[in-house]
């Protein structure tokens, strides 16, 4: 090939060296230099005639019209073996087949991920970037990819084997496969970096990471109405992190079929901050995982094409490793379409086992037992619920306390409702008066009542119960002195006005008690 000379910089393509100085010339006579920072600087046909002035290459001039993708591609194949800068500038560029970034540590940039777009022709039914397996921390930014779905027949927007690359402030929309399709191979393991990155409408799956792609990180992107799973994770390691996931199972007018926001399989991945949210099914689902984390995220209204009895925020299932441990922790479901907030199942002879704790829960899960769902796992001890707002497990106590309220005969002086989303059972009420009431004679009774004015109440654990004493008051524990049913009852806890322990003051005033109450009670 020969020369291609624009502005004061001429490039021999044949061999990729510079000729002339490593700067450009501004401002007409001004004399201006600045240092060139791109190895190779490509205009586009719309770009303005100062911007094509002072580019390499221009499409649509030393390259035939609507190829914009051979004057890219001639500037790649030109660059040197390694640490090249290729700068797109100008609007759009049309592309007629793949770009294939084939040199390592190559950078391909646009002017931003708003002002440079890769648009897809019609019928090309391909790629519309490639990195080859082995080629080396290929960086991808600040331009937008087009991928002209309705016209094609096949394509990815990224497609890379490539170790290493890292794709940062990208807009990828509208492929017929996938946004991203990243894996590696057992001689070339690929792991990315993916930030700042916004993926949507794809065909298939909007992030596709499959096997060899170890030791990854995804943050602080967007990825949403994908047709099938937002985000596909067959690698160990992966971190997915401060993400905004929504809109699986998109079909251009609403969520429909089995398909969740994040798919997971193997070990050691981590999900972390995330707003996962109106998927079709699941928020995540998890086969044969190990050492999975789901932490500190938020689940909104997932389960969109709901299925009675079938559907949960995360659904975690085995049949691909010998034991699965998992730790959901800190996340807050806030969900009027699922079943289950979490569902566990185990299958072909694997077992479960994990944590449940710290999550906040609320909204329209109550399928299973308070929301969660263990009833496919062999040995339910083996996954430990514990200390989440809004539900509380049948194998978890509870504690909870108050002060004494002091006052006339007839009034109230303490009142408790169950702050848990679903019925529980009480089990323990001790009354500790540390101030007598003041006046001879004053007792109360403590039981189950319609509201916190003790409406309807029944004296179910104190009966003249002594208010003038500075003493500690023997508890009744269930099954003391009686019945069980005597002592534990049920509590409806989704209604504010049913299922309070109340104590009211009887017979004579208690206008000085000081004092507090303990209450002991585990999920039903």
């Amino acid at each position: 090939m020969g020369k291609l000379a624009h502005g004061n910089v001429g490039i021999d393509v044949s061999s990729g060296e510079w000729e002339g100085p490593n700067t450009h010339t501004i401002g007409g006579s001004s004399g201006l230099n600045v240092v060139r920072t791109a190895t190779y600087v490509v205009a586009a046909s719309g770009a303005p005639t100062h911007v094509k002035a002072q580019a390499d290459i221009v499409c649509g001039t030393d390259y035939a019209a609507n190829y914009d993708n051979l004057a890219i591609q001639a500037a790649i194949d030109a660059a040197p073996t390694s640490s090249s800068v290729i700068q797109l500038v100008g609007n759009i560029f049309d592309i007629t087949a793949p770009i294939v970034m084939n040199k390592n540590s190559m950078t391909l940039q646009g002017e931003s991920q708003y002002g440079t777009v890769l648009s897809l022709a019609n019928g090309v039914n391909d790629n519309v970037i490639e990195i080859p397996e082995g080629v080396l921390y290929a960086v991808v930014k600040h331009f937008r990819i087009s991928g002209n779905k309705a016209n094609q027949t096949g394509g990815n927007g990224i497609r890379s084997l490539g170790p290493g690359l890292f794709i940062e402030r990208v807009i990828i929309g509208d492929c017929y496969q996938d946004s991203i399709n990243l894996a590696g191979t057992v001689a070339n393991p690929a792991p990315f970096r993916i930030r700042y990155v916004h993926c949507h409408i794809s065909g298939r799956y909007n992030l596709y990471a499959g096997h060899y792609c170890d030791d990854s990180w995804i943050n602080n992107s967007i990825f949403g109405q994908s047709v099938a799973s937002n985000v596909y994770l067959a690698s160990a390691d992966i971190h997915l992190i401060n993400n905004n996931i929504y809109s699986a199972g998109w079909n251009g007018a609403a969520e429909v079929g089995d398909n969740p926001n994040i798919l997971v399989f193997n070990s050691m991945n981590y999900i972390i901050g995330n707003f996962i949210n109106d998927a079709a099914a699941n928020g995540i689902r998890g086969s044969g995982v190990d050492d999975l984390t789901i932490s500190d995220n938020v689940f909104w209204n997932n389960s969109k094409a709901w299925v009675a009895g079938g559907m949960a925020e995360i659904n975690i299932g085995t049949g691909a490793a010998d034991s699965l441990r998992v730790l959901v922790t800190n996340n807050h479901f806030i969900t009027t379409n699922c079943d289950y907030y979490v569902q566990m199942i185990e299958s072909g002879g694997f077992s479960i086992s994990g944590i449940i704790s710290g999550n906040t829960m609320n909204g329209g899960a109550t399928w299973g037992v308070s929301g969660i769902d263990l009833s496919g796992v062999a040995n339910p001890s083996k996954v430990l619920v514990k200390d989440n707002v809004g539900v509380v497990y049948p194998s978890e106590v509870r504690t909870a306390s108050g002060s004494l309220t002091a006052g006339n005969a007839n009034a109230i002086f303490m009142a408790f409702h169950m702050p848990e989303s679903q019925d529980g059972w009480t089990a323990k009420v001790t009354i500790d008066v540390t101030t007598g009431g003041g006046t001879v004679g004053a007792h109360g009774d403590v039981g189950i009542a319609d509201d916190a004015a003790g409406t309807n109440r029944g004296t179910e654990f104190f009966d003249d119960l002594l208010l003038n004493n500075v003493q500690v008051n023997d508890s009744l524990v269930a099954g003391d002195g009686g019945t069980q049913t005597k002592w534990v009852f049920i509590q409806d806890s989704a209604s504010a006005t049913d299922g309070w322990i109340v104590g009211q003051i009887l017979d004579a005033n208690a206008g000085s008690l000081v004092g507090k109450y303990y209450i002991e009670y585990a999920g039903r």
